[in-house]
């Protein structure tokens, strides 16, 4: 709703105030207020005002919240973050953990597979070695 509300307001309380002292400017004050409003009545702006201020009461909640649940940014603000919004440190910092996250997974795969390989390589011929050590045992055995 675009509506400059400083006129309105003042025009209100003067249709109000002569409304009350019973005085001969009300008939004025009245028609002014009707010409500003033009086609649209007294109710239907208080009403556009009303879900304008429900709206805005909306905002004004979800920007609390984000003040609130975002606070602890500006207790831990590094030299390189000062001067930048909340968001865009916030979103440097995700970034930031994502990318110490791959490097994490990366290393541990790579440990992973070193232990793998590592293993294979150590044991991987004792089942031939056993076979072998079998069959030595078993001739010396009947021997």
């Amino acid at each position: 709703m675009t509506i400059d509300k400083e006129k309105l307001q003042k025009l209100l309380w003067a249709e109000a105030a002569s409304y009350r002292a019973d005085c001969a400017d009300w008939k004025r004050n009245t028609e002014a207020l009707q010409e500003f409003l033009g086609e649209k009545t007294v109710e239907e702006v208080a009403l556009e005002l009303l879900a304008e201020n429900n709206r805005l009461g909306q905002i004004e909640y979800a920007f609390s919240e984000w003040v609130e649940k975002t606070d602890w940014v500006q207790s831990t603000v590094q030299a390189s973050e000062l001067g930048r919004h909340r968001a865009d440190v916030l979103r440097t910092r995700i970034d930031q953990v994502k990318a110490e996250n791959a490097a994490l997974r990366k290393a541990i795969a790579d440990v992973d597979g070193a232990l793998e390989r590592e293993y294979w390589s150590e044991y991987a011929g004792l089942e031939e070695t056993r076979s072998i050590l079998d069959a030595a045992i078993g001739k010396a055995a009947q021997a």
